[in-house]
């Protein structure tokens, strides 16, 4: 799973943006200013497999004019 993260510094946090590329899904959170790469890349790992999840788990909504 190819993912781009970007951080950004918005005054003593980090605003991190992390991308599938495959799938081109997105996920955000803030992070404390001291984080570790390692803590935001496993997150934005986490956050972007719970989507995934999520989205497969999703039931489609019913057509209200389809009966």
């Amino acid at each position: 799973m190819g993912v781009i993260i970007e951080k950004y510094q918005v005054g003593n946090a980090l605003k991190i943006t992390a991308i599938d590329e495959a799938s081109l899904e997105e996920v955000s959170f803030v992070a404390p200013i001291f984080a570790s790469t390692h803590d935001i890349e496993q997150l934005s790992l986490q956050k972007l497999r719970y989507k995934e999840a999520k989205k497969k788990a999703a039931v489609p909504p019913v057509d209200p004019n389809y009966y």
